[in-house]
């Protein structure tokens, strides 16, 4: 019995447990429900089965529902061990009665047979009555365990069904959250885009109203611009046509005189400037001439100077570089006759033996041979003149005659052609060894003569210069001078 009672008070605890299960379940299902009535959009599969769900849900009440009403003792397990409690109770007294008189019987041996026999037949009764109310407990208990087994099953087969109705939620869920992400991502792109564009309007915009202002601006500066020129022109007019009386005609012709007057004497003083420039820009372009022949002149004597060291070259006995003495410096053009005796002392000292050498500078090897013809009476012109300042310049090679160059030069340079040319030993230009690295850098920049070039002291050489700068002032260059209107 107390097996029994333990077995049934197990059963009661499981039962109680199920229907907290059952109550939790339905508490989730209400939930479930809630829930999904407040959202707007509910997946259809998360649907079937949350129907499939309640209609398990129901079954498994309804079997709950059909084993409470099988078994009323399990519902109201109090009662039922109350009576087995009696029912015990009244069993053990019966039992302690058949044991006195057990005892009473035995004690009393000299009782009838029949007396023996039927309390024999009734011990037998009871004890029949006993084994079968112990079987139809046995039963019973294997029934009730029978039955809570069942509950426990159920009971686990329920357990199992929630789980996984719980795991389909969250499956369910989380597909739902996925989608609510997608929307709500799709719907903030979407609003992006539409402020982007809105934006682009809202720029247009200003930028429209910016130019209808600066329009508006633009015209209302020119109004009030008119309307202060217009005001000030009838001030100026109204200033004048006041002062206008007041000017007599002899004060107009006095002031139309004295305009006309102004003007002559702008007009004489301009034509003045023009022919200033006009006479500069002449002595600018003869200066330059100038400056473009002495080039020429020093090109072509080192070109001479370089073909008689070639000649020497060839000859096999090259000359040393002659050094111009003091004596043969050159003279202003004004004193023909001074260049003459200069050479003629510088060659008059005693024999030279440079000037025994022939032209192309080769040593004369035999003392009475004579001399080419054209050798020693004729020099190149030009040869033994220096292009000195202020001294007219010789003949060019092949007899290029270069303006500029005056002819008392000639003249001294023939003179004094033959002695140079014997003392030297060869062409010699008077001054070259001293300027002669000048002058190389000379030939690449022709205009850098300007820079150090004084003019003339009046000689033949610079004539047309002088005279047009009239006199040994150096000549100005003015370069803000007006041409002519």
């Amino acid at each position: 019995m107390g097996i029994f009672n333990n077995e049934k008070s197990a059963l009661a605890t499981q039962l109680k447990d199920v229907e907290a299960q059952l109550k939790t379940v339905t508490a989730e299902r209400d939930a479930l429900k809630e829930s999904a009535g407040s959202s707007t959009v509910v997946p259809q599969q998360a649907s079937e089965e949350l129907e499939k769900l309640r209609q398990e849900k129901a079954a498994l009440e309804q079997a709950l529902q059909d084993e409470k009403a099988k078994q009323p003792p399990a519902a109201a397990p109090a009662p039922d061990t109350t009576e087995l409690d009696a029912k015990i109770a009244s069993l053990t007294q019966e039992r302690d009665q058949l044991l006195a008189e057990k005892t009473t019987w035995e004690k009393s041996a000299g009782s009838t047979a029949s007396a023996s026999t039927e309390v024999n037949a009734q011990w037998e009764a009871e004890k029949v009555e006993l084994t079968k109310s112990r079987d139809e407990a046995v039963a019973q208990a294997k029934s009730v365990k029978e039955e809570a087994d069942k509950a426990k099953e159920e009971a686990r087969e329920l357990r199992l069904a929630t789980e996984k109705f719980q795991a389909r939620l969250q499956e369910a869920q989380k597909s739902r959250q996925r989608q609510v992400d997608e929307q709500v991502k799709a719907a903030l792109e979407k609003s992006a885009s539409a402020t982007a564009a809105p934006s682009e309007e809202l720029v247009k915009k200003h930028a429209e109203e910016l130019r209808n202002l600066e329009s508006r601006l633009t015209a209302k500066h020119k109004t009030e611009l008119e309307a202060a020129v217009a005001a000030a022109e009838a001030k100026v007019k109204a200033e004048a046509s006041s002062t206008a009386p007041a000017l007599s005609d002899d004060g107009k012709a006095a002031v139309e005189a004295a305009i006309a007057a102004r003007e002559a004497e702008l007009k004489a003083h301009h034509a003045k400037e023009v022919s200033d420039a006009i006479e500069q820009g002449r002595s600018e372009i003869s200066m330059k001439l100038m400056l473009k022949d002495r080039v020429i002149v020093n090109t072509q004597n080192r070109i001479r100077a370089l073909e008689q060291q070639i000649e020497q070259l060839k000859g096999g006995n090259p000359a040393s570089p002659s050094t111009p003495t003091p004596a043969a410096k050159s003279t202003p053009a004004s004193k023909p006759a001074a260049p003459a005796a200069a050479a003629s002392s510088a060659s008059a000292p005693g024999p030279s033996t440079a000037g025994a050498r022939p032209r192309g500078g080769a040593p004369a090897h035999a003392g009475g041979l004579p001399r080419k013809p054209g050798e020693a009476g004729a020099a190149p012109a030009g040869a033994g003149a220096p292009a000195g300042r202020g001294r007219g310049r010789g003949t060019a090679r092949g007899g290029l005659s270069i303006r500029g160059t005056a002819n008392s030069g000639h003249a001294a340079a023939a003179a004094a052609g033959p002695s140079h040319a014997a003392g030297a030993g060869g062409v010699s230009i008077m001054g070259a060894a001293g300027k002669r690295a000048r002058e190389e850098s000379d030939t690449s920049a022709p205009d850098s003569l300007a820079k150090r070039l004084k003019p003339a002291d009046g000689s033949g050489g610079a004539a047309g210069a002088g005279a047009a700068s009239g006199g040994s002032k150096p000549v100005t260059l003015q370069r803000n001078r007006v041409g002519p209107s």
